[in-house]
């Protein structure tokens, strides 16, 4: 359901403007991507591969489309609070994902995707194509280092990203620090040899548990 609702109606819709866009040499498309299509989430396989593939179609048809005057952008919303998830960020649950995971510290409001989008249907983005912007309150940039493990909310799980322990571990220490009662783990993703001697040797020292997988 997912690739069909995420990507290829999407997918359809620009197939079918794009002729008379091209036959008249301007045209803008705005697609809504998400975060969840540039990172890594555990749980939404068919939702991040379909907002993985809307963003990729933004870019090739960004490139193709140039030469037309026409522009195809996107916009990757975090989480915004709608209808379908207040329930869940209502709860405990809910409310430390927001304060663990978004650096502003709430959720975003619908219509603050509106300057945005207005911005990309006016000429004042002639000259941009191809891109994809996030709106997310900052997080897009923390995700690659911390992840909330919701089913076990006594843990704070550390991912450094790029697959080397020791881009963790100045994050990982410091929730230590703030939770000293909270078992913190740090994964890397290159197996041992993610891990140098030195920074598991440091881990160690931080009392942090160390997943290499």
């Amino acid at each position: 359901i997912h690739i069909d609702t995420f990507y290829d109606r999407a997918s359809l819709v620009t197939k079918a403007v794009g002729p008379h866009m091209i036959a008249r040499r301007s045209g803008k498309v705005i697609n809504v991507a998400s975060m969840a299509g540039t990172v890594d989430v555990s749980g939404f396989t068919a939702y991040g591969a379909s907002k993985a593939g809307l963003i990729q179609l933004t870019r090739v048809l960004g490139l193709e489309w140039a030469r037309y005057n026409i522009q195809v952008n996107a916009i990757c919303p975090g989480y915004f609070l709608t209808p379908m998830n207040e329930a869940f960020f209502a709860t405990e649950a809910g409310q430390r994902v927001i304060k663990q995971a978004i650096p502003a510290r709430r959720l975003g409001r619908p219509e603050e995707l509106g300057g945005t989008v207005i911005y990309l249907a006016s000429a004042a983005s002639d000259f941009m194509t191809g891109t994809t912007i996030c709106i997310d309150g900052g997080q897009i940039m923390q995700w690659t280092h911390t992840f909330i493990s919701v089913d076990d909310p006594g843990s704070i799980l550390f991912n450094p990203g790029m697959g080397h322990l020791g881009a963790g571990l100045p994050f990982a220490n410091a929730a230590k620090l703030a939770h000293p009662n909270r078992p913190v783990v740090c994964v890397t993703g290159d197996g041992a040899f993610g891990c140098t001697v030195q920074e598991l040797e440091t881990a160690a020292r931080y009392g942090l548990n160390i997943l290499c997988i």
